[in-house]
């Protein structure tokens, strides 16, 4: 089989892609042709473009020289020397090769400063590695460990866009400027405190702005209620730092959301829902939660593959959580109630089935903010929404936990 796509970047400044296990870099202006051949579990991938050659580079870089593996050596207090070499040694053979490819591919200036600075970040990125990995803390570290690191680097505001640089920024935030609370969770406020405090003092510009950023999606996907004031001190400034940037402000505004209605039970207005019942009849929300139990809902649709493909997974979790007090609720987006009713013969599965005819316009899809399907929900037995991304029903027969955790 042959497949080819064509994806056109709007960018501003270089950023790196990954294709499978391929990387790229990407120049603003680029249109690229990705030519995918084979199966889909062998593909094999092929760039063309303004910029093809350079396009490849991290490619051929990964055949020469491997894409720094020193970050998974075994590190121990013992041999922490001999990993900076290691990662000093590799770093230095990777930039030759990029010299040297330059000469011969004819790789543009810009280019070659570009892929520079990419490698350097990994370079910094796996120096750091043995800390951030919590193999060694710092304290144990050699007292030079650090000597040749010029952390101007990461003062510089045009460096790179891609996220490695803001990650590399990032670690070494948490792990060599912010003082680290040793009996904390990385997600205390104590310790959240520390990193906002080191951010703001150590970093500045664009590099500051996208590493508060960083700190702010992190907070939002794992922070807890003990965050919600850092979320929204976070939230307010960066409001007024992208406030030209109506895209980005509308995501962070959406991912806030998500964050301020787990662990709450949901409005009065939503929890009005009407659904459709198997029986032509209609129920509110409220009514098909019931309450003392912990409630799993999968929304889906007979014309989803990726729904229907779960449908197995799902009878099993059901059959295998009978008797405990766990309830599965399955709402369908279907617009057309016989082909629901076809599928739920179909698929024989025991929960309790819903339809709900307006799909994403309705006012239950707009209070979660999705527009995809399948999206899975868990309720605690108070009534409170809980996981708002929670894990598909293969997912959770690997790991219960998803579930049980919420019934003790």
């Amino acid at each position: 089989n042959s497949y080819r796509f064509e994806f056109n970047f709007d960018l501003v400044r270089p950023t790196l892609l990954q294709f499978q296990d391929k990387f790229i870099i990407v120049v603003p202006g680029d249109s690229i042709d990705v030519h995918i051949t084979g199966s889909e579990d062998n593909a094999t991938l092929r760039f063309e473009g303004p910029h093809r050659m350079e396009h490849n580079f991290l490619i051929r870089l990964t055949a020469a020289h491997g894409l720094f593996p020193v970050s998974g050596f075994k590190i121990d207090e013992a041999s922490i020397e001999k990993y900076k070499v290691a990662a000093t040694h590799h770093y230095d053979s990777c930039i030759l090769f990029l010299r040297n490819d330059a000469a011969q591919k004819s790789i543009s200036e810009s280019f070659e400063e570009i892929a520079q600075g990419y490698l350097t970040t990994r370079y910094y990125s796996d120096l750091l590695y043995p800390v951030s990995a919590n193999l060694i803390t710092k304290s144990k570290l050699p007292k030079y460990y650090f000597e040749l690191v010029n952390f101007l680097f990461f003062k510089t505001t045009d460096l790179l866009a891609f996220r490695e640089f803001i990650l590399a920024v990032a670690n070494y935030n948490a792990d060599y400027y912010a003082d680290k609370v040793e009996s904390a969770n990385y997600y205390d406020s104590t310790s959240v405190a520390a990193r906002i405090k080191s951010a703001n003092h150590n970093f500045f510009g664009e590099v500051k702005d996208n590493l508060l950023l960083f700190q702010f999606s992190n907070l939002i996907e794992h922070g807890t209620t003990e965050n919600a004031l850092q979320i929204q001190t976070l939230y307010d400034y960066l409001s007024g730092v992208f406030v030209h940037e109506p895209k980005r402000i509308e995501q962070m505004r959406e991912m806030k959301h998500e964050f301020d209605i787990v662990n709450k039970p949901l409005p009065p207005r939503i929890l009005s829902q009407s659904l459709g019942t198997q029986k032509g009849k209609t129920m509110s929300l409220k009514e098909a939660l019931g309450s003392n139990e912990v409630v799993y809902i999968d929304f889906w649709a007979s014309s989803c593959e990726s729904c229907m493909a779960e449908m197995p997974a799902e009878k099993q979790l059901i059959s295998e959580f009978e008797g405990k007090a766990v309830k599965f609720i399955l709402i369908s987006f279907d617009q057309d109630e016989k082909k629901w009713r076809k599928a739920i013969t179909q698929v024989k599965i025991k929960g309790d089935h819903y339809i709900l005819t307006q799909g994403f316009s309705s006012e239950l899809a707009k209070y979660i903010s999705f527009q995809e399907i399948p999206r899975y929900l868990i309720f605690d037995y108070r009534g409170n929404l809980v996981n708002i991304q929670a894990p598909a029903p293969g997912q959770v027969l690997k790991d219960k936990s998803a579930l049980t955790r919420w019934l003790e």
